[in-house]
């Protein structure tokens, strides 16, 4: 573990699980406060670097030994008005071998370029989301406002005898299973959309670069999407981006996306097969459309009734086919009335 400072202030009372001992019972749980009432355990004191405050103790098989490494998370740089809470977190494995008396090693868990893990509620697991490597991996969350914003990936290497990390993420939401993570990231923009990026690893053994290790692979697609769910009455919505976006999310339940257009759009659009709507092929061969660049070009809103209000949205998708294989980007230009009724409705496209 590299000290922070020379001075060290601080120190915790930790009791490892000496799990070689007949009748032990390894504690579990995330909690200092989870022990086996009848186990047999090592304690000792650690002593940590000046401003590092114990946060939680997680107890959990890190390293595919089928024995309990103990995970303590420390808070730093530590806000004063929060008292203990507010600060980056880092966290430290204690593992012990089965020797008498057992030797204690230290790991901290670091990122590439020693980033912290959490700054909210961090929560571990161990999960198999790498199937290149044998065994679980240990895998890092940041809870902030139920929103998981931070994920780590670490795994035991028993040849350079230390954790190294398999990929770190940032974002507004970020979700991982087996061989793939998405990263939602909210974007500043009135539609309330967010940026999805979808990242596999290298070789199903590591999200980082062969040649550079500490940057992240590149992500395999990318789409916009509404950052809290696509609203329930969407062709009510003020917003005519929204109507776009929303209209390529359904774009092949033509039944429903039919609502979306004035009548004279419909009657000219809607019964084309092909090269209307921004897909090269047919709807039946499409899967799915990612629009991956949104905006709003123009829009005029008039005070006369005589005149209908006008929005033109500009789009850029990529339509995914049957056999996997997408188009290569499409900009479309929409153009909207918003009619008598008050709704936006798709008339024609460019």
């Amino acid at each position: 573990m590299r000290q922070a400072g020379k001075l060290l202030l601080i120190a915790v009372f930790l009791c490892l699980p000496v799990a070689c001992e007949p009748g032990g019972n390894n504690p579990g749980g995330n909690s200092a406060s989870n022990s086996a009432s009848n186990g047999v355990y090592l304690c000792f004191t650690i002593p940590l670097p000046e401003g590092w405050h114990p946060a939680e103790i997680y107890h959990l098989d890190t390293n595919g030994g089928n024995e309990q490494e103990s995970v303590i998370l420390y808070r730093f740089d530590l806000p004063y008005e929060t008292g203990l809470h507010g600060g980056p977190i880092r966290a430290i494995v204690y593992q012990m071998d089965d020797k008498k008396p057992p030797n204690i090693f230290v790991y901290e868990l670091r990122t590439p370029d020693s980033d912290y893990l959490c700054e909210c509620q961090c929560t571990l697991t161990t999960d198999g989301v790498l199937s290149g490597l044998e065994g679980s991996e240990l895998v890092v969350r940041d809870v902030c406002d139920g929103e998981r914003t931070r994920l780590t990936i670490f795994h035991w290497d028993s040849g350079q005898v230390t954790y190294v990390s398999r990929g770190h993420f940032h974002g507004h939401e970020i979700e991982v299973t087996p061989n793939q993570v998405i990263v939602e990231e909210r974007l500043l923009d009135r539609a309330q959309l967010a940026r999805r990026e979808i990242y596999h690893p290298l070789d199903d053994t590591t999200y980082y670069q062969s040649e550079n290790p500490i940057v992240l692979v590149p992500y395999d697609k990318v789409e916009l999407v509404f950052s809290h769910g696509e609203p329930k009455e969407i062709v009510s919505s003020p917003y005519p981006e929204k109507i776009v976006l929303s209209f390529y999310n359904h774009y092949t339940e033509t039944e429903k996306v039919r609502t979306y257009f004035t009548a004279a759009g419909w009657e000219q659009l809607g019964q084309c097969n092909v090269s209307q709507w921004g897909c090269l092929s047919a709807h039946s061969d499409i899967t799915h459309v990612r629009v991956t660049e949104l905006y709003l070009e123009t829009e005029q809103v008039y005070t006369s009734k005589d005149s209908p209000d006008l929005a033109t949205v500009r789009a850029t998708v990529i339509c995914e086919h049957l056999n996997g294989a997408p188009d290569a980007g499409t900009p479309v230009w929409w153009h909207l009335i918003r009619g008598e009724d008050n709704l936006w409705k798709l008339d024609r496209v460019e």
